[in-house]
């Protein structure tokens, strides 16, 4: 596969993304291999393990490294990313038969990781967000969860009632952070 993509820093109304770090990196090629258009490595990661790994995943897959100092740190803003995944945007259906968790305008980025983290923890791989909603794609979202974000299926939707239509037969069980005083 030949790479032509031009790669600029991450906008929302891309087709693509980055996940940033070596192991992202890792968990993106052993969950969404279809989805990688190509990974950016630095040079100062070559005795790294992951990156070792990196390439044997690249190369079984047949997946484009690009060896490139100043893309990586062009598109990273930290200065010890030593890997950067490009893939390609998707979504999924949640699964109809299991449990879902429900966000309903979550606006933290590293909270919105981190809570796709926590789903993996508790065996739960179904994620809906109601609009307007952190990108689930954002690279910072995607650090924030080491990666569990390729393992999840998630699926956005501009209202709760579009979700609730859409999946009528699952219980609801509601929380809100808004305290209620009862008199």
């Amino acid at each position: 596969m030949s790479f032509n993509l031009k790669l600029k820093r991450y906008q929302k109304d891309f087709d693509h993304s980055y996940c940033f770090g070596v192991y992202p990196t890792l968990e993106l090629l052993n969950f969404r291999p279809g989805s990688v258009l190509a990974v950016l490595l630095h040079s100062k990661g070559l005795e790294n393990q992951g990156i070792m790994k990196i390439r044997d995943l690249c190369q079984e897959q047949q997946i484009e490294i690009i060896d490139n100092d100043n893309l990586v740190n062009k598109l990273s803003s930290r200065g010890n990313t030593y890997a950067i995944g490009v893939f390609q945007k998707y979504s999924m259906d949640l699964a109809p038969s299991t449990n879902h968790l429900v966000l309903v305008h979550p606006s933290s980025m590293g909270n919105l990781g981190t809570i796709m983290r926590s789903m993996l923890g508790f065996e739960k791989f179904d994620l809906a967000l109601i609009e307007p909603a952190a990108d689930p794609f954002d690279p910072k979202v995607i650090r924030a969860s080491m990666g569990a974000v390729f393992q999840l299926r998630i699926k956005s939707f501009r209202e709760f009632t579009d979700y609730w239509g859409s999946y009528p037969d699952h219980s609801l069980y509601p929380f809100s952070a808004q305290r209620r005083y009862i008199r």
